[in-house]
This record gives C-alpha cells, sequence and structure tokens, in this order.
C-alpha cells in the first residue's frame, strides 16, 4: 500500500488513472505494471506487503478479497495510517513481536479499508473519445448529455452506449469523477475552493464541496493541499 502522507499523487497504467489525494492511500497488487506520478510537495509510503506469506487459505482469500486483482484507492482509518507510519519508520524494528502484532492487525482491517470511486478509466472507442475530447476542452462548461450528442451528431442513447461499453459506467459519472480528479490536482496546486468548484463546472462551491466528500470521503477542506 502506498499512503498520501502530504499532498497527492496518481497511479496510472494502461486502464486509466486512480488520483491519491492526502490520507488516502492506494493498494497496488504485486506484478501489476503502473507508474505513480507525486505532485508537488507530496510525500509518500509505501508498505509492500504478502498476504500469501501472512496468511494461509481461505483467510488469505478473505483479505485480499476483491482488491487482489485490482488497483484501488482507499479511504486509510487513522488505525491504518498509525501502523503504515509506524513499519516504514527507518529505525523501528519489524523483527519484534510487536511489529508482527501490528502487522496482524493491518490484515484484520485491510479488508475494511473503503474503497473511494477515484478511478477514471481510460477510453478507447472513437465515440466515447470525442465525448471526452469535448468535455475537456472547457470543464468549466456544464453542458448537457443530450447537447453533446447533439453537437457529435449521435442520440443520448447512442452515445450513453458507447461510454457504458467502453468505460464500464455512464458518461454522467465518468464526468463526475473526471471533474473531482482534476480538482484534487488543482487543489494540491493551491487552488482556492470557489474558483476550483467553478472550473470543473460546479454552479456553486456548496455543490462542488457534497460532490467531493462523496467521491474524496471529505470535504476540502479538510485536507492539507
Amino acid at each position: 500500500m502506498t499512503l498520501a502522507n502530504l499532498g497527492t499523487f496518481s497511479v496510472s497504467n494502461n486502464f486509466g488513472v486512480w488520483t491519491v489525494p492526502e490520507g488516502r492511500g492506494a493498494w497496488i497488487p504485486a506484478g501489476m505494471r503502473h507508474s505513480i506520478e507525486p505532485l508537488p510537495r507530496a510525500q509518500t509510503r509505501t508498505l509492500y506487503v504478502s498476504i500469501r506469506r501472512s496468511c494461509e487459505g481461505a483467510k488469505a482469500d478473505r483479505v485480499a478479497g476483491a482488491k487482489a486483482h485490482s488497483i484501488v484507492v482507499l479511504y486509510v482509518t487513522p488505525l491504518m495510517r498509525a501502523i503504515v507510519d509506524h513499519v516504514c519508520d527507518p529505525k523501528a524494528d519489524r523483527t519484534t513481536t510487536g511489529s508482527k502484532h501490528l502487522l496482524a492487525v493491518f490484515l484484520d482491517q485491510f479488508p475494511h479499508q473503503r474503497e473511494l470511486p477515484l478511478f477514471v478509466p481510460s477510453l478507447k472507442s472513437p465515440l466515447a473519445l470525442r465525448a471526452a475530447k469535448a468535455l475537456e476542452s472547457d470543464p468549466a462548461d456544464t453542458l448537457r448529455i443530450h447537447d453533446l450528442a447533439v453537437e457529435l451528431g449521435v442520440s443520448d442513447r447512442t452515445l450513453e452506449r458507447a461510454f457504458t461499453a467502453d468505460a464500464s459506467m455512464s458518461l454522467g459519472e465518468w464526468r463526475q469523477r473526471a471533474r473531482i480528479c482534476r480538482a484534487i490536482r488543482l487543489l494540491s496546486a493551491g487552488g482556492a475552493v470557489q474558483d476550483v468548484a467553478l472550473e470543473v463546472g460546479y454552479a456553486t462551491a456548496s455543490a462542488f464541496v457534497g460532490a467531493f466528500k462523496r467521491y474524496a470521503g471529505a470535504t476540502p477542506g479538510k485536507f492539507r493541499f
């Protein structure tokens, strides 16, 4: 697990981009190709865990669960953050009984860490790519999906089907995730909440704060961007 102690980082591969704000973590399965991009002032800590070596049989399957084969952004509890901080401390003796007990607690708590929808999948179909390019050209524009479909010369249903088939989510969901992840980057660069809200297409700061909390697990003010 890679934890964002300060600032923000992103994880990317051919499947898309995962944005990890401060205090959250990215679980990256062994052997999965990826790259990590730390934003300015970001500080991270990484704990390497072999679940199969630490657990046996059914317990290993329960601990890994759905996270075993995919990258996920996690809402990391204060307890888990404290364990990662302790184990990653260069002065810590990881061979002591106490350290082994901490690892047992980590493995016990890992399945209960909430997954956050901060993944924006890559797009491949020409229609979905055209739609994304149109939206990204002016993120502050509140263009409705119907108007976007008209602009692209297709029906609403055709556009939605293209996105669902390509991204495994609706165009509205993809757009919302893209907005929030862009907002995290802008906030990390020092942007004010009100300015960022308008820049990513929210009419009011309150609407932005509500959406941000649903996706990032806390309001923008809870992060030290």
